[in-house]
């Protein structure tokens, strides 16, 4: 491993690359990045060896968004593989899953966050699973898809979870697997067969962008923030899925008020 580098010292390749904050995915040889340029957003797979180009796909943003931050941009989710297809995230699109000849065997359109930062989280693989954070939308969720079809597995609602930049993580335990997501204020365990809550812990930052990680033993997680209040202004803020939202609540505003607007205001 060479202990400096630079442009004229120990540099292997370099190749010019549209904009995006994708981290790179790694299979075999292939390299798999995600970017973009204006309302086209791109898949890339690059050899790893020589930096040569194999392909480049893209698709359309719905519309050019204007982000809160300039530091924010459509192509912030680092794709995911299993080795026979590369799935790519954009939140001003949906999922796409590419073979490694860059052919398209599905896509899912969602709907894109809420966020003026953003879709700050990536996909990930369990089993022939793959796993979606989906805060912050008209439909907030956790979707677990069949990685080879794109069709729903199970689906766990999260209203109230109103922004996130984390990816979730697969925790394998001296005890069981989990899927563990960071959410507003929270961090949350679910089942990955079933989507079944097992867990919550509350009171962790607001706005998370770090995501989970553990050994057999211990689960680890860095909230950059706490609550601001306390008191009977934490209990007033608190506004997620514990209150038990029915079916037809997360579906229909007038059921939802009909509940939680008592004064008619």
């Amino acid at each position: 491993v060479p202990t400096t580098f630079g442009p004229d010292e120990n540099l292997l390749w370099r190749i010019d690359l549209p904009s995006g904050h994708s981290s790179p995915c790694i299979w075999g040889n292939h390299l798999f990045l995600s970017a973009y340029e204006g309302k086209n957003l791109i898949m890339l797979a690059i050899d790893r060896r020589d930096g040569s180009l194999l392909w480049k796909q893209n698709v359309q943003a719905k519309s050019e968004t204007d982000f809160i931050h300039r530091a924010a941009c459509p192509a912030q989710s680092t794709p995911c593989t299993d080795g026979e297809l590369v799935y790519f995230y954009f939140g001003s699109y949906g999922l796409v899953a590419l073979d490694f000849d860059g052919k398209l065997a599905w896509e899912k359109r969602l709907s894109s966050p809420r966020s003026k930062f953003g879709a700050g989280t990536s996909p990930i693989l369990y089993g022939d699973s793959l796993l979606i954070n989906r805060d912050d939308t008209d439909d907030p969720c956790i979707l677990s898809l069949n990685s080879k079809t794109g069709e729903t597995r199970w689906k766990h609602p999260r209203f109230g979870y109103r922004t996130n930049q984390s990816t979730p993580f697969v925790w394998n335990n001296r005890l069981r697997t989990e899927l563990v997501f960071a959410g507003t204020r929270s961090l949350v365990s679910l089942n990955p067969d079933s989507g079944e809550l097992l867990w919550k812990v509350e009171d962790t930052c607001a706005l998370p962008c770090s995501s989970p990680t553990g050994n057999n033993d211990m689960l680890f997680f860095a909230s950059w923030t706490a609550n601001h209040v306390g008191g009977q202004d934490k209990l007033q803020a608190h506004f997620d899925d514990d209150i038990g939202f029915t079916q037809d609540e997360m579906e229909k505003p007038e059921a939802f008020f009909a509940r939680f607007d008592a004064d008619k205001d």
